[in-house]
C-alpha cells in the first residue's frame, strides 16, 4: 500500500475527520463511476455512494493493510449496491419474482426495445479495429452498461468487470449458476451490438 493511502487508513481507524474526508477525495470519482454501473438513478447512486462510505468508516479497523484498500472499498460498494437494488426488487409491487428468469420465459426482456439482432457473429467478433477507430468513450461504455436489465446489468458487472466468476455471482445474487450464465449470455449479446450500432453510427458519419 502506497505511503499517502497507509497514512490516510490510520488516521481513518483513529476516526479523524480530516482523513475520512481525503479517503473520500481520493476514491469518491472512481466509486460514483461503479455505482452507476449498478444503479441508474442519480439519486439512489448518490445515496448508495454515500451509504458505502459509511460502511467504509465504520469497518476500517477490519482491513489489515494486506492487498489492496480500493479492492477492499470496491467490495463494500458492490455489496452495498446488491444489497439495495434487492431491497428495490422487493419493493415492486406489479412484477412477479421471475419475470426476468429468462430459462423459462418465452418472452425475452429485450424483444420490445432490442432490434439490432441484425448484426451477425461475425461482424461483432470482427469489430475491433472499428471499435478503436470509432474511440468509443467511458460515459458511452456506462450508458451501454445502463440499458440493460437490472438483473442482466448485475451479472455483466460482476462477471467482466468486478472479476467474479459465476459461483460466486450466483451466490451473491442468490440465483442459480445456470441463471447466471444465461443472463450473462444475453447481456453480452446486448452490449456487443450496441456498441457494434455506436461504431458504425461514428465511423460513418
Amino acid at each position: 500500500m502506497e505511503f499517502l493511502e497507509e497514512q490516510i487508513v490510520k488516521g481513518c481507524k483513529r476516526f479523524d475527520r480530516s482523513a475520512q474526508r481525503d479517503l473520500y477525495e481520493l476514491y469518491r470519482s472512481r466509486l460514483n463511476v461503479l455505482v452507476k454501473r449498478y444503479i441508474i438513478d442519480s439519486d439512489d447512486a448518490k445515496d448508495v455512494l454515500q451509504e458505502s462510505f459509511l460502511l467504509v468508516f465504520k469497518n476500517i479497523t477490519q482491513f489489515k493493510n494486506e492487498g489492496s484498500l480500493e479492492g477492499w472499498i470496491k467490495r463494500i460498494v458492490i455489496n452495498t449496491s446488491l444489497q439495495f437494488l434487492k431491497k428495490q426488487k422487493k419493493n415492486r409491487d406489479n412484477i412477479s419474482i421471475n419475470e426476468y428468469d429468462i430459462e423459462d420465459n418465452d418472452n425475452d426482456p429485450f424483444e420490445n426495445n432490442y432490434s439490432i439482432d441484425k448484426c451477425d457473429e461475425a461482424s461483432l467478433s470482427n469489430g475491433i479495429d472499428l471499435v478503436k477507430q470509432a474511440n468509443i468513450q467511458e460515459k458511452e461504455l456506462l450508458e451501454i452498461i445502463q440499458s440493460l436489465g437490472v438483473d442482466f446489468r448485475q451479472v455483466f458487472n460482476l462477471f467482466y468487470i468486478d472479476n467474479y466468476n459465476h459461483s460466486e455471482i450466483a451466490k451473491m445474487l442468490g440465483i442459480e449458476e445456470v441463471t447466471s450464465r444465461t443472463r450473462l449470455a444475453r447481456a453480452k449479446k446486448k452490449v456487443q451490438a450496441e456498441l457494434y450500432k455506436r461504431c458504425v453510427e461514428k465511423v460513418t458519419v
